[in-house]
């Protein structure tokens, strides 16, 4: 925090405490419910301190022995430090500190003053006293308790939601929609492993979308941004949910088959070449529909060969397939 030391408060005198009127007391949540007789009694053991704006109440790295009620004002609470954004804002009414109390740990959070703040001071002690007296007390704390771990878990959950979402993001091509790069190198390395140690085949199928760079050069690069969505889109169309597609960068796309011989990659191969060749980019200037056809390379890997063997063989299969005219399947063979 900017404030690193914490702030020494104003203390109350007798007469302050009795400027409040006891109703405003009785609006703290851990007064609720409580007979005005019983909150007056244990009054007598807290004190009503004054906080300026921006001042540290409670400090992750200090011990904390009291709860802080807030009679007025608000309070900001940071799991950082005030140069981030506050996680939580907490008015009138409610209270902070009770967990550090509870479980004698330090506090789980920077609180400070949002605002100039009267807060009603009670220590360990005088808590304590006010729970062996009091079950509507008790029966509050329970509540702020329950609702402390609610939140707690709630911020938990959240937390590992956007994790998760930032993780599938960062495998997710923005455009296409499909996995990307960096998901097939880690998705290829596992499906090569156990194909070794299982023995199982594995098969790579690259596809390159064909005479694209003079598409781009004609049509420009917004029309090829749509070719490629429209492309994506035919071929997640002819896979079945254990044939998996992704964009390997460019216009070029990767279908990563394990347990899948040549021969019947060769025929997955096929259904999807079909599927993109009903494809066609239409454009507005000449009212021509633009055919869109993909050349795809076929290899398996041999029980003796690496990643990039497996890589470089469907590359070598895809090339062959252009020079064979495009529009056409090409199986690697040594």
């Amino acid at each position: 925090m900017n404030n690193s030391e914490l702030f020494t408060p104003r203390s109350s005198t007798r007469n302050e405490i009795d400027d409040f009127a006891l109703e405003t007391f009785q609006a703290l949540e851990i007064f609720k419910n409580t007979s005005l007789h019983v909150i007056k009694m244990h009054l007598k053991n807290c004190v009503i301190c004054h906080y300026p704006e921006n001042t540290l109440i409670l400090d992750p790295q200090k011990n904390n022995d009291s709860i802080y009620g807030i009679l007025e004002g608000e309070l900001s609470i940071y799991h950082q430090d005030d140069s981030s954004e506050a996680i939580a804002l907490v008015g009138a009414g409610e209270t902070v500190g009770e967990i550090s109390i509870f479980d004698g740990q330090k506090p789980s959070a920077y609180v400070k003053t949002k605002l100039a703040s009267h807060l009603l001071v009670i220590s360990s002690e005088a808590l304590w006293a006010m729970v062996d007296d009091s079950h509507e007390i008790s029966r509050n704390l329970l509540h702020i308790l329950a609702r402390r771990i609610r939140s707690g878990n709630a911020t938990v959950l959240n937390s590992l939601q956007l994790q998760r979402k930032h993780a599938r993001e960062a495998h997710i091509d923005a455009l296409t929609g499909l996995h990307n790069r960096r998901w097939i190198n880690n998705t290829l390395n596992q499906h090569y492993l156990e194909s070794h140690q299982q023995n199982t085949v594995l098969s790579l199928v690259i596809i390159d979308i064909d005479h694209f760079k003079k598409f781009n050069d004609t049509y420009g690069h917004l029309a090829g941004d749509q070719v490629l969505k429209q492309v994506a889109s035919a071929m997640k169309g002819k896979l079945r949910p254990n044939e998996i597609v992704a964009r390997f960068g460019g216009e070029e796309f990767v279908i990563l088959l394990p347990g899948v011989p040549t021969t019947i990659a060769a025929m997955i191969a096929e259904r999807v070449r079909k599927g993109v060749e009903n494809c066609f980019y239409h454009d507005a200037p000449s009212n021509q529909r633009i055919p869109v056809t993909v050349s795809l390379g076929i290899a398996q890997l041999a029980s003796d060969e690496s990643i990039e063997d497996l890589i470089r063989h469907a590359d070598i299969a895809l090339y062959q397939a252009k020079e064979n005219g495009r529009n056409r399947i090409q199986i690697f063979s040594a």
